[in-house]
């Protein structure tokens, strides 16, 4: 039995998706798997932010248990911190019960210098675990749907192919909040959705008489069978430009076949995206709850946080 930490570089990718494929061959979602576990998927997703490290736990060579941490910068006042979302957690169903994540998570905790913050979106399977471990929830996504009804697109808003720098730009003039969130600097947006092979994603920004209002990420995919846009990420500078990247969201909805649009976040109230077309979904109705854990390390308690957050869409 051995417990190594790995980098990128010494991560065999072909084995961690066979080893991903065989732990989650009895979860639903066949179709979404089918395209992440795949080598090329790992490969992406452990070197977009910066070098990720990889915890397994191996017996007479093979891999029976692992978990990774990806970096990323996290913006908050006054200063931006560094965190590391914990994601791939997988242990062989012959294994489980028997401690082996829980060995995982601590040498990738050790790895991990201090101050940094340590967050996951954990399954089902996984918080329980978690809370063991006195990792703690820091936020609950709320999910939205609607039909948006848009046959036109905006003017002002064009796709893109990749963020610049005036998205920089705007991200400077947006006061910081104490509040923790993803850092969304254009090399973040373009990692996450520019340059991934997993999804084609397509990206759309609000230009008006000032410059530069905002953008928002869209994926066509389905949920339940049903083909449904979802909004992975919107971020404006007021609610005028967030309601024409909304109904942006509509128009390239109907030109993908979707029958709805659906996000979550917990950046708006519960009623707090009705006045853009999107309803609040009950929770037994959803897809997946997306629950988000902080662990005890760190007083990080306050968050905000979209979809396109979970490393798993």
């Amino acid at each position: 039995m051995g417990l190594e930490v790995l980098a990128p570089e010494g991560a065999d990718y072909d084995e961690i998706a066979v080893f991903q494929r065989v732990c989650f061959e009895e979860v639903s979602g066949a179709g979404e798997r089918k395209a992440s576990q795949v080598a090329g998927h790992y490969s992406w997703k452990y070197t977009m932010t910066g070098k990720a490290k990889i915890a397994m736990v191996r017996n007479g060579g093979q891999i029976i248990s692992m978990c990774a941490a990806c970096p990323v910068e996290l913006r908050t006042a006054p200063h931006n911190v560094m965190g590391w979302q914990l994601c791939d957690i997988a242990t062989r169903p012959s294994e489980r019960g028997k401690g082996y994540f829980s060995n995982c998570l601590e040498s990738l905790s050790n790895s991990i210098p201090d101050h940094d913050v340590l967050f996951c979106f954990p399954n089902s399977n996984s918080l329980p675990l978690l809370t063991k471990r006195r990792w703690r929830v820091s936020g609950n996504l709320s999910f939205f749907g609607g039909v948006i009804l848009n046959r036109s697109a905006c003017p002002q808003i064009v796709q893109i192919t990749r963020f610049e720098r005036d998205h920089d730009i705007f991200l400077e003039t947006i006061e910081k909040s104490r509040r923790l969130q993803l850092n969304r600097s254009s090399s973040y947006l373009n990692g996450r959705y520019n340059a991934a092979n997993l999804h084609p994603y397509a990206c759309f920004v609000i230009r008006g008489v000032d410059g530069y209002q905002g953008c928002i990420v869209l994926r066509a995919t389905r949920v339940f069978g049903i083909p449904i846009c979802v909004i992975m990420d919107v971020f404006s500078a007021h609610d005028t430009a967030e309601r024409a990247l909304i109904s942006q969201a509509g128009h390239w909805a109907a030109t993908q076949g979707c029958v709805g649009v659906l996000t979550a976040n917990n950046t708006r109230g519960r009623f707090g995206l009705v006045k853009f077309g999107l309803l609040p979904i009950p929770n037994f109705a959803v897809p997946r709850p997306l629950t988000l854990m902080t662990s005890d390390r760190s007083a990080a308690d306050s968050w905000w946080s979209q979809i396109g957050d979970w490393d798993g869409f």
